[in-house]
This record gives structure tokens, C-alpha cells and sequence, in this order.
């Protein structure tokens, strides 16, 4: 009598939510082995205890050429920032000023990273100056870029600038 009563339909219909979730789920691994990303098995592990959309931006990040580390690092932090991490590893930004960027900057500066990145190909100097100068001063590094100055001569002369 009580196995009439588990199958009802609101029982059937979360197995099914279910079985669809966990075929998604095994679907995003088989992309994973497919592709040959998360060998390491500390990495796998980690792996493992995450929500599909998490699953799926970690793939991105690697796909762009983030660090397996990395990845699983900015896969701790929330969704709004693990997209500010892909825009940061779009635009060729090195590993660590992805992640760093991803979860201290605040969303002026993440503008401003984006913004300077554009003119400069370093990124220890894009990085600190997102990370220090106001939204004008990053606007007048910009135009000493645009003049040709190295990087440093264009990060000084905006700071000493007070907008």
C-alpha cells in the first residue's frame, strides 16, 4: 500500500527534475574529459561539489586560458564575479590579476581595469592603476597612452593629477 502512495505525480515529476539535472551534470563532465581539462584529481574534487552553472563558467574560464588553480579559485566566488573573471581573462589579463581583480575590486574599478587594458599591455601597471586612480585620472592615463608614453610615465602623471 505505501508504494501506491511514493508514486504519486508530484513525486514523479521531481524525479524527473532530477533525472534531467543529473544528466546535465554528467553531460558537463563529459565535456571536461572530452576536452581534457581537471586531470589533477585535488582539482576533479573540487569539481565535483559544484552547481552546473559554476561547472559551466569554470569551463569557460579554462576554455579562455585561465589556470586550472585560478578557475577553481574564482568558482568560490559569487556568480557576478566569476563573469567579471571571464571579462578579465577576455581581455588577456595574467592569472592572478584576473583572480585578484575578480574578488577585491569594487565595479568602478573593474570599469577602469577594463578601460585601461585597452591602451596598456602591461598588467601590473593596468592593475594598480585601476586599483588606486579616480574614474578622471584613469581618463587622462588614457590620453598620455594615447600620446605614446610608456605605461609608468602615464600612471605617475595621472596621479599627481587631482580630479
Amino acid at each position: 500500500l505505501s508504494l501506491t502512495k511514493v508514486d504519486t505525480d508530484v513525486h514523479n515529476f521531481r524525479n524527473i527534475g532530477l533525472t534531467y539535472q543529473m544528466m546535465t551534470y554528467s553531460n558537463l563532465f563529459d565535456i571536461i574529459d572530452s576536452n581534457d581539462l581537471f586531470n589533477y584529481i585535488m582539482h576533479r574534487a573540487q569539481l565535483y561539489q559544484l552547481t552546473n552553472t559554476k561547472i559551466i563558467k569554470a569551463i569557460k574560464l579554462v576554455q579562455l586560458g585561465l589556470s586550472e588553480h585560478y578557475t577553481l579559485l574564482c568558482t568560490t566566488l559569487s556568480n557576478e564575479r566569476i563573469d567579471w573573471a571571464i571579462s578579465f581573462t577576455s581581455t588577456g589579463l595574467s592569472d592572478i590579476f584576473c583572480y585578484r581583480g575578480a574578488s577585491e575590486f569594487n565595479e568602478s574599478q573593474k570599469n577602469n581595469l577594463l578601460k585601461i587594458k585597452e591602451y596598456s599591455h602591461q598588467d601590473c601597471y593596468a592593475f594598480e592603476a585601476a586599483e588606486r586612480l579616480t574614474d578622471g585620472q584613469i581618463d587622462i592615463m588614457i590620453e598620455k597612452k594615447k600620446e605614446n608614453r610608456l605605461d609608468y610615465y602615464s600612471l605617475t602623471a595621472a596621479a599627481e593629477i587631482d580630479v
